[in-house]
Formats: C-alpha cells, sequence, structure tokens
C-alpha cells in the first residue's frame, strides 16, 4: 500500500467497521462499506487505481476485514486481539 492509502484506509476502517451484534448474513453489509470506503477515498484524492492497488477488491477486503474480527458466539469483537 502507498502510505498514503495505507494510513487512509487504517483510519476509514477503525473509524466504520464496528460490532454489530446478531449479524449474521455480513456479505450485504461489506458491499456497502465496500461502496462507502470507495467513496470516500475518492473524497480524499485517492483514485480507484490506487486504492485498488492498495487493498485489492474492495469488498474482498471488507469480507475479510470482518471475517478477522468475527466471534462465532458474540457476533464481531470491537477491537483485534
Amino acid at each position: 500500500m502507498s502510505e498514503r492509502s495505507d494510513r487512509f484506509v487504517r483510519a476509514w476502517v477503525s473509524d466504520n467497521v464496528h460490532n454489530i451484534p446478531g449479524l449474521d448474513d455480513y456479505q450485504l453489509h461489506c458491499e456497502e462499506l465496500a461502496e462507502k470506503l470507495k467513496d470516500a477515498a475518492q473524497a480524499r484524492g485517492i483514485m480507484p487505481d490506487e486504492l485498488a492497488e492498495s487493498i485489492g477488491d474492495s469488498y474482498d477486503f471488507m469480507i475479510n476485514e470482518y471475517e478477522q474480527i468475527r466471534d462465532p458466539d458474540l457476533g464481531f469483537k470491537d477491537g483485534r486481539d
């Protein structure tokens, strides 16, 4: 990742990916988050090709972020352990 896009993505994920108790089917939510991430990046001057170079497919990236923090019994954790 470029330093600029890396900082942006980390901050955006921290601010926007949260614990959602009872969310079992999170694919639609991840699609929405992926679109919001792309829009926010572009608003900050990070073009789609720069973002894609940094994270790959935004939907796949968002799914991966959720799967990293998912707790099968409690839903999603608020932080990464």
